[in-house]
């Protein structure tokens, strides 16, 4: 009797280990790493909750496995210790699968997961990224390639020739080389002012020059958003400037939205084209509806939904090629590579290729990967206008008009990636107005003997031309009023 209640127990303590052992091979684990401004649990709680979303569909996981983030806080302000925080403390010792890695962990690095990207894979950066990185991580944000050419477009079709771009970090400086470059091709007269958290000197410049227009391009939402507010207060924002605003999907609230449609100043804004299929069925831990949140937020939830798919497709792969056990494909042979330790370069993860295979809907719409982790086959709607019409939608840049065509099948009607309504422009730089004397229409003001050029006239023409130097937006309407001594009547 003994023996056997024995034996009982032992069979039970077998099987609960053996349960436990294999309920930790069947985690797959996710490793993240919050900085300064994704430490705030929003980022945590939006991952956790893709995860939770990924868990109960089967489709991804095939209701063998659980996915699990492996979370850790990183302040640095070097790359060789930021390098040795993810490989030795996240990969080598979290054994993850993937690892999602914002900018923020070490802002003065520079293009952090771009620097990971060649140490192990696969990394998801969140980011903008740097200009001719090399950068192999997948990124959820469009690669700064495509954006340089976008902003290009952007520039030639409005046919600005002197403006002023406001950026923040030598990185977002970098970023617009081809920018600045191409000023000199289109003979463009561009003014640089890095933003330092002293926004007078801006704009003082600004009322001095009479610069009108604004290129506003940031290395985050937030400080978009901080100079846009400032700017409204200076009085730089207004119906005498164009703004161009670089970053996408800034989100203005109703109460800002609504300041800057009474300032009339025609705004220029760019906004991820996604559909609202996630609205009502994506189950957010918090309240904040999802056109509120920053884009970087949403892209950390389709950075989840990413690997999901990747995963995917590994499983059904190992699976096809084989007679093996659904219990036995991801757990264990998806984990990243550990870092080299010499000049060696780092191995691809096997199922690097797989996260390329689907494409999917996300909170940005259209995610989809080409073999150097760049995101494709998205587009980005263009807004543009000035009070009633400042949410105007002008058209929309595509990244892959082929896919867009396939996709919508709908002729895309534009020879390149840019699609937008015809925008009149004024091109000569100075125009002459000729007329007469005449009241009401022209006249001469007071003591006029006091003034030069247009300040010397008053009447409905003087009105009339200053209305249309501030509805034209895009170049710097200048004109120049010039008498003639009589009218010959025949």
């Amino acid at each position: 009797m003994w023996l056997s209640q024995t034996v009982k127990f032992m069979w039970v303590f077998i099987l609960v280990e053996v349960y436990i052992h294999t309920s930790e091979q069947n985690d797959v684990y996710i490793g993240v790493i919050f900085g300064h401004e994704t430490d705030d649990g929003v980022y945590e709680s939006i991952l956790k909750d893709a995860v939770a979303i990924v868990n109960r569909n089967s489709t991804f996981l095939s209701g063998q496995h659980q996915m699990e983030l492996k979370e850790q806080t990183l302040y640095a302000n070097y790359v060789y210790p930021s390098l040795q925080e993810v490989c030795n403390t996240m990969v080598q010792t979290e054994r993850v699968s993937a690892l999602i890695l914002p900018e923020d962990v070490c802002p003065m690095c520079g293009d952090i997961a771009a620097m990971a990207s060649h140490a192990t894979s696969p990394v998801f950066s969140l980011d903008p990224g740097s200009l001719r990185s090399g950068s192999v991580a997948f990124k959820m944000y469009p690669s700064p390639s495509d954006i340089s050419e976008f902003f290009l477009d952007m520039l030639i079709y409005f046919n600005w020739r002197n403006f002023m771009i406001i950026y923040d970090t030598d990185q977002i400086y970098a970023n617009l080389e081809d920018v600045i470059s191409a000023g000199n091709i289109y003979k463009w007269n561009i003014t640089l002012r890095k933003y330092d958290n002293n926004f007078n000197r801006i704009v003082d410049f600004i009322r001095e020059e009479e610069i009108r227009n604004i290129f506003l391009y940031t290395s985050t939402e937030k400080t978009t958003r901080k100079i846009m507010e400032m700017g409204l207060e200076e009085g730089v924002v207004s119906d005498q400037h164009h703004w161009i605003v670089g970053n996408i999907d800034v989100y203005l609230d109703r109460v800002f939205l609504e300041d800057l449609e009474e300032s009339r100043a025609y705004m220029t804004r760019f906004k991820m084209n996604y559909t609202t299929q996630w609205q009502y069925s994506y189950p957010s831990s918090h309240d904040r509806r999802l056109y509120e949140w920053p884009l970087r937020e949403r892209l950390s939830f389709d950075a989840v939904m990413a690997i999901a798919h990747g995963m995917r497709r590994y499983r059904e792969r190992v699976r096809a090629g084989g007679n093996i056990e659904d219990i036995n494909i991801l757990p264990g042979d998806t984990m990243m590579n550990s870092c080299p330790i010499n000049s060696d370069p780092p191995l691809r993860a096997e199922w690097n290729e797989d996260l390329t295979y689907y494409t999917f809907e996300g909170l940005t719409g259209n995610v989809a990967f080409d073999s150097n982790g760049d995101r494709v086959n998205y587009t980005i709607m263009v807004y543009s206008g000035q009070g009633e019409t400042f949410d105007t939608v002008r058209g929309e840049w595509s990244q892959n008009p082929a896919h867009w065509e396939s996709r919508y099948d709908i002729e895309w009607k534009s020879e390149g990636r840019l699609n937008v309504t015809k925008y009149v422009l004024g091109l000569e730089r100075r125009l002459k107005v000729v007329s007469i004397l005449q009241a009401p229409f022209l006249m001469y003001r007071d003591n006029a003997d006091r003034y030069r050029g247009n300040a010397r006239f008053r009447g409905y023409i003087m009105d009339l031309l200053e209305e249309i130097a501030r509805v034209v937006k895009g170049i710097n309407f200048e004109y120049e009023v010039e008498l003639v001594l009589s009218l010959i009547h025949i």
